[in-house]
């Protein structure tokens, strides 16, 4: 019996919720293709114009293609060129600037 189960029987409780089983299907499907590229970002692109970004669970680029083909049928998807780092990181932000002053003799 584990801890939880127990707690959940001294209080007269009804049995802890089960855990949550792996789903066979995903982890089939990430074991069948282990070497194509998930990402979880891609630009949706139409006569060469790009409508709108696809922001979510990483997927393979036919995966990515599957979905907006359900809006758009004739759209095309393609990764983002990696942009400017954003301001908020810490690389990009501004170093402060250390001043070194010669000390100054008899003051």
């Amino acid at each position: 019996m584990t801890v939880l189960g127990g707690m959940f029987e001294r209080l007269g409780a009804a049995s802890p919720p089960q855990e949550p089983q792996p789903n066979p299907e995903k982890q089939a499907e990430m074991r069948s293709a282990p070497t194509v590229p998930h990402h979880s970002h891609w630009h949706v692109v139409q006569d060469g114009k790009v409508l709108c970004s696809m922001i979510g669970e990483p997927m393979t680029e036919a995966q990515a293609l599957e979905e907006i083909r359900y809006r758009w049928p004739n759209a095309e998807v393609i990764r983002p060129e990696p942009g400017p780092v954003s301001p908020l990181t810490a690389r990009s932000r501004p170093q402060p600037q250390v001043h070194t002053q010669e000390p100054r003799h008899g003051h």
